[in-house]
């Protein structure tokens, strides 16, 4: 009784929502979870690290672009035109092939939650 009354206090002291929903799911200890925080670069977003990595690159080819040369026009529209129609077949593809995959056991199961490895849920 005593070691859920102190769990209940630790969740209903702590502000961090994601500290709270590991308590709950996993009676997580909220030195460990404080201990595991990582600083730079890793503390990051995604998606600023995504707009870097392309926007910047895809930026500086857009200003150093030569405007009279129909050639490498048509060859950069080309190539994203590809890679748009790619992208929409092989989201298609997983889309069809999925169930198929299942039923020949060919499926991922997710390394990070908790549990043992038979009731994981199938990716």
């Amino acid at each position: 009784m005593e070691k859920t009354a102190n769990n209940n206090n630790k969740k209903s002291i702590t502000k961090d929502a994601t500290l709270k929903d590991l308590q709950d799911r996993y009676n997580m200890d909220a030195t460990i979870w404080e201990a595991s925080k990582r600083g730079f670069p890793f503390n990051v977003p995604f998606k600023f690290i995504a707009f870097f990595a392309l926007g910047v690159p895809l930026g500086m080819s857009v200003y150093m672009f030569e405007m009279s040369n129909t050639y490498l026009w048509k060859c950069y529209l080309l190539s994203l035109a590809m890679s748009i129609v790619a992208y929409f077949i092989s989201d298609k593809a997983i889309e069809q092939f999925k169930s198929s995959l299942e039923d020949n056991g060919l499926f991922g199961k997710d390394l990070n939650k908790a549990g043992q490895r038979d009731t994981k849920p199938k990716v």
